[in-house]
């Protein structure tokens, strides 16, 4: 690696939601910025985690040029000498991946969350090429792979990044870490337990919640709950920082109660009982299908009390009856229950 990003990535790893105007186009920069203020006001710094924009909870995926351009300025301002900054890239070709994250690190934004390119279904030289040709004109940003299996199964079911393509991309200078899950839990720990001193492993699974443990030293937890209630982020990167895993899980399964709840209504309103047979990953009945992330969370700062608006066209808004079911759910979910806080 060209540098060591053991010190910085650390602890919560805080993805921002993207605050949206009433015609569900455009990005309200206003807010957006008033949010990034939120998080740092309420004592988020430096050693508890980073935060990141235009990612998939950002709804990088549906941004323009233009509008993930603004959004990372904006980040990079607000949070240059107070926390690191990290700008989630999606892009389906290498020249507008290069652009933006150029352009990131020209901004002084620390790390980029890059998801491969697919449209049909990449082979793995291909995306071993595409992350080469990342690194090759890059310099003083860092690269965390991110692991969309999911993703991947809209087109190509069974494609999944395995360890023979992790060993060559773990190999370049600029990737410094694994956004990590998987189909299979055999591929899964085997990737933490290769991989976890080679890069840094953030835990896109909830593994360390549902084990009550950390025996594969992954280095991240994802923080949603940020985006309402920043200092319950506080007091969870202190508990992993201090590797009290009891603890953390814990207190984290209370932390996603309020997304779980808003999970429970979107399944019911999309799919009623069960999702659509034809979208299910086998094994996994628990998942929701939509074009993304923004349906569930604008939902979800709405209960919450901070709403950012409807989520990105074409996304499916969830009703008010929705809402107002996510509610009764939270009111009556058991905790203890919560066994993947990942969405």
């Amino acid at each position: 690696m060209r540098f060591d990003a053991n010190e910085q990535l650390h602890g919560a790893y805080m993805a921002a939601y993207t605050p949206v105007n009433p015609d569900g186009l455009t990005v309200d920069y206003e807010k957006y910025r008033e949010h990034i203020r939120f998080l740092l006001s309420n004592g988020l710094r430096e050693g508890q985690g980073l935060i990141m924009g235009t990612g998939g909870s950002g709804e990088g995926y549906l941004l323009t040029d233009q509008q993930y351009f603004t959004m990372t300025s904006i980040l990079a301002e607000e949070c240059r000498g107070k926390i690191p900054t990290m700008a989630g890239v999606f892009d389906r070709g290498l020249p507008g991946a290069l652009e933006k994250i150029k352009f990131a690190e020209d901004a002084g934004i620390d790390f980029i969350q890059l998801s491969p390119p697919h449209s049909q279904g990449a082979t793995d030289e291909e995306n071993y090429t595409f992350f080469k040709m990342v690194d090759d004109a890059t310099s003083k940003i860092g690269i965390v792979l991110y692991h969309t299996h999911w993703d991947f199964g809209s087109y190509h079911p069974w494609y999944q990044i395995g360890i023979p393509l992790l060993e060559k991309i773990t190999d370049l200078e600029s990737v410094v870490g694994l956004k990590w899950h998987a189909k299979t839990l055999e591929l899964f720990t085997s990737v933490l337990a290769q991989f976890n001193e080679k890069v840094v492993i953030v835990d896109n699974a909830g593994w360390v919640t549902s084990m009550r443990q950390n025996a594969f030293n992954v280095r991240m937890f994802m923080a949603p709950t940020a985006n309402w209630d920043p200092p319950i982020i506080v007091k969870l990167a202190e508990l992993w920082n201090a590797g009290d895993w009891e603890g953390f899980a814990a207190a984290n399964k209370v932390a996603a109660a309020p997304k779980w709840a808003v999970h429970e209504a979107q399944r019911e309103e999309l799919y009623g009982s069960a999702p659509t047979k034809a979208r299910i990953t086998p094994g996994d009945e628990s998942l929701v299908y939509s074009l993304g992330e923004g349906t569930l969370n604008h939902a979800l700062m709405d209960i919450m009390g901070r709403p950012f608006g409807p989520a990105l066209h074409p996304q499916y808004q969830l009703s008010e009856a929705g809402k107002e079911r996510a509610k009764q759910i939270l009111g009556s979910t058991d905790t203890e229950e919560i066994l993947d806080v990942t969405f």
